[in-house]
């Protein structure tokens, strides 16, 4: 039994982020191939996670999430595609959809990333709080803002929002590795979420600190980072991609590490990663 299986569903984006692992990819499954894949994935872990790139630039996977029971945990979007429709705002109350996670990056206009407007973040909130829909936004943390998260909590409080996700970029190229935070820096923002937490009630604004900031100073995930054995993800994970091959990780998808195929021979064991040093993973490269 795994903890959770990440399951891509479609890499069609129309926002071509210059960070996301789905650039140049245009493959996707129909509702009905990506749900015969939940129900064969459903016994084998405790919780599957989709993937997929601008889910809004394709709504019909909505009924997907709907079927496969998973709309309380909600669709993450750049909200793009609220501002231009806000029928779909509707849509997504229609299906059952409980939680939005926008992409709101405060403090954030040089990294270019196409995400939304960020004086436009508001309105977004008001839109999906129309149909009672929470509104969580996803923000970046990088060089330029690493020392605002004080800033940035208040003004995801003024914009209306539930919640907060950071994120830490992974240096996957040389254009996002000048942005990408350092362990020093990493540990600066644990302080600053810590001081947060004490001041903000979870009910004014709850906040999370996404995979890629690497293990807390004291906690046990940093005795298994010293040991090379900490990974973000967890170790009792796989990732399955649109063709059906399985990896025990996204970043880990050379012939090596390949596990099998979800539609023919697939052995579910963790046989690649013994030995593997995870210090070589992109979090620890900078450290």
């Amino acid at each position: 039994m795994f903890k959770r299986v990440f399951l891509e569903v479609d890499t069609r984006c129309s926002n071509h982020c210059p960070e996301c692992y789905l650039r140049g990819r245009s493959e996707f499954l129909t509702i009905w191939q990506a749900l015969s894949r939940v129900e064969k994935i459903r016994p084998l872990c405790e919780e599957f996670i989709f993937i997929w790139g601008e889910i809004l630039d394709h709504p019909e996977y909505l009924e997907l999430v709907a079927l496969s029971g998973k709309a309380k945990t909600g669709i993450p979007t750049t909200g793009i595609r609220l501002l231009e429709k806000p029928e779909l705002a509707k849509e997504l109350s229609q299906w059952g959809i409980g939680e939005v996670r926008i992409s709101a990056h405060y403090f954030g206009q040089e990294l270019n990333l196409p995400a939304l407007d960020i004086g436009l973040v508001p309105e977004v909130i008001r839109l999906l709080k129309e149909f009672g829909i929470r509104a969580v936004v996803h923000t970046i943390l990088w060089t330029g803002n690493y020392r605002k998260v004080a800033d940035i909590c208040q003004l995801a409080i003024n914009d209306g929002a539930d919640s907060i996700q950071f994120l830490n970029l992974m240096p996957t190229n040389e254009m996002l590795r000048k942005f990408t935070l350092s362990l020093g820096q990493r540990m600066e923002v644990f302080r600053q979420v810590e001081a947060c937490r004490q001041k903000i009630p979870k009910e004014v604004l709850a906040f999370y600190l996404k995979g890629g900031f690497g293990p807390r100073p004291g906690s046990p995930g940093q005795k298994l980072a010293e040991q090379g054995r900490y990974c973000p993800a967890g170790s009792e994970s796989v990732y399955i991609n649109v063709r059906g091959e399985v990896y025990p990780c996204i970043y880990l998808t050379t012939e090596e590490f390949r596990l099998g195929n979800l539609d023919g021979q697939f052995h579910l064991t963790r046989e690649p990663l013994r030995g593997f040093d995870r210090r070589g993973c992109y979090l620890f490269r900078d450290s």
